[in-house]
């Protein structure tokens, strides 16, 4: 009896950081299959959420639906029995791209990406992350393959498809991917038995129509521990104009996420108007709570800034106030007869118990905001179509900093001591940059 597989064809709609972090040189770029079916399985939770929610122990069964389809590590399991082995499929890699170098990522070249000068708003996106990243190019394309088990049922088969669904319309790989770097298109699904066939979306509305349906009712309860589609997910689209490139639309939307968190330096924002920020702004606050620690005396006020909602670690830094620079006994450290002047920053970190991560140290949260970028060709009129999707998918945002209280973040200002603060997400600032999207793109709610 024939082997039963399944093909899954991507495209990378955008570049892809997918190297090692170089060391003077580039890394060569490359795809592993276990870095794709990690993606597969973060996309299979976050669709597998309203399943197990409503269950006693919603954590426990989604590990082993996981380690079903995926497969585990055999362990015992605590009944005299053994648990995990390999799962319902396995995965190769097929008609992939080859291994790249690509230029190295630096403050006097800042060629990476597209291949061209990079401009402010995918500056902006790409943070500093990418440095010695080897990427690969937009248009790559690769094939994963999916060896059926015998034990796999169909509907096994068909709650994986949709991850790889999921990833292929809403989702990216690499370093920065939340960003849009790394975009994945899926054009097309083929099943030997025939029984799961599927073909992208070859336009806008057809996109719109193929993210309705693959998300539809998902309304589970909010408060949960991970990454996950609730009842307050929201996921908004933006058409680009007739005739743009992906790099353009890519950009324009990282300007529009600058825009709107940032009120630039001398009234300027990468070469534009900056926007004015006034009390009643939603960002308002946190200019006001950094012009508190950038003041003399310096102050570290009692709350945290709401933007450290859009992921962690995060940054302030003003153009214009300095202050001299200290030595370890206080004093001011001096150069050509004169005191060194820096400018005032601040990184704002989260507080994550090593409880939380298993012993490992960390001080981040990824942004629970996506962006993606999807390209497609209409063939009734044979152009191409392009949308920006932003999908935002609330949940516990930090563990509790110690037992059963608040999140904390760690603000660490550089004229004085740091600081922890309690925080609690206040997604309307998240809701607040979608409208901003409405009107500068012309960006609707898919979700409702």
């Amino acid at each position: 009896m024939p082997v039963r597989t399944i093909d899954a064809h991507f495209t990378l709609t955008t570049p892809a950081f997918v190297g090692g972090a170089g060391d003077g040189s580039a890394k060569p770029a490359f795809l592993r299959v276990p870095t794709i079916m990690g993606l597969v399985r973060f996309w299979w939770r976050a669709l597998a959420w309203r399943e197990v929610a409503a269950m006693p122990d919603p954590i426990a069964e989604l590990g082993r639906g996981e380690a079903r389809l995926f497969g585990a590590a055999a362990r015992d399991d605590g009944t005299g029995g053994r648990s995990g082995g390999q799962g319902a499929v396995l995965a190769r890699l097929v008609d992939g791209p080859a291994q790249r170098s690509f230029p190295t990522v630096g403050p006097a070249d800042r060629t990476f990406a597209y291949g061209a000068e990079t401009k402010e708003g995918l500056a902006y996106l790409a943070g500093q992350g990418l440095k010695g990243r080897g990427s690969l190019p937009a248009g790559e394309e690769f094939t994963l393959r999916l060896i059926c088990r015998p034990k796999a049922s169909e509907h096994d088969l068909e709650q994986i498809i949709r991850a790889i669904r999921c990833l292929g319309l809403v989702g990216g790989i690499g370093a920065r991917n939340r960003r849009g770097f790394g975009s994945l298109a899926l054009r097309k699904i083929v099943d030997s038995a025939g029984k799961h066939e599927w073909l992208g979306p070859r336009c806008v509305e057809e996109y719109r129509n193929d993210l309705e349906t693959l998300l539809a009712g998902h309304r589970a309860n909010v408060d949960v521990p991970f990454t996950a589609f609730s009842n307050v997910t929201q996921l908004w689209l933006a058409k680009a104009p007739a005739n743009s490139d992906v790099a353009d639309w890519h950009e324009a939307q990282g300007f529009s996420f600058q825009y709107f968190r940032s009120k630039g330096l001398g009234g300027m924002l990468g070469g534009k108007a900056a926007r004015s920020i006034l009390p009643g702004d939603p960002i308002y606050p946190d200019i006001d709570w950094f012009d508190q620690i950038a003041m003399s005396p310096p102050t570290l006020l009692p709350r945290a800034p709401v933007r450290a909602v859009f992921g962690l670690p995060h940054n302030y830094r003003s153009g214009t106030r300095r202050f001299q620079k200290l030595n370890n006994r206080g004093r001011p450290i001096m150069r050509n007869g004169e005191p060194v002047m820096v400018n005032h920053q601040a990184a704002v970190t989260a507080v994550v118990p090593a409880a939380a991560t298993g012993g490992a140290k960390s001080d981040r949260r990824a942004s629970p905001l996506f962006l993606h970028l999807h390209q497609m060709t209409d063939p009734s009129t044979n152009q191409e179509e392009i949308a920006a999707v932003w999908l935002l998918m609330p949940a516990v945002f930090l563990p509790p900093a110690t037992g059963n209280g608040p999140g904390q973040v760690e603000i660490k200002p550089n004229n004085m001591a740091s600081g922890k603060r309690n925080f609690s997400p206040n997604w309307s600032i998240v809701y607040e940059f979608f409208q901003s999207l409405a009107t500068r793109h012309d960006a609707t709610r898919i979700i409702p």
